[in-house]
């Protein structure tokens, strides 16, 4: 029930996602959201453990890596992940 609640979004934005997620089986719905459907994920992990922060925000950036997407810190333990930011090259 834990994870449901987390994947509903919480705004009427349909390209948005929020997650407040509680444990570290939430990834594979950010994943999807990212990845497949576009959608722009809001991770706020200001209720989690540090190791389960630590383990999110690592699968979260493979992600971000992986498809050259630049994540955002929005505040303390909360990151914004939008598929359409794409990294800078800074070379």
């Amino acid at each position: 029930a834990a994870v449901r609640a987390a994947t509903k979004p919480e705004n009427s934005n349909p390209r948005l996602r929020i997650y407040k997620p509680t444990h570290y089986d939430i990834v594979k719905s950010i994943g999807t959201d990212i990845v497949r459907d576009q959608k722009i994920a809001i991770l706020d992990m200001t209720n989690l453990d540090e190791k389960t922060s630590i383990k999110i925000i690592q699968f979260v950036s493979g992600i971000c890596f992986a498809l050259n997407i630049e994540p955002e810190e929005v505040g303390p333990k909360i990151i914004s992940i939008d598929p359409l930011n794409k990294a800078r090259n800074l070379s």
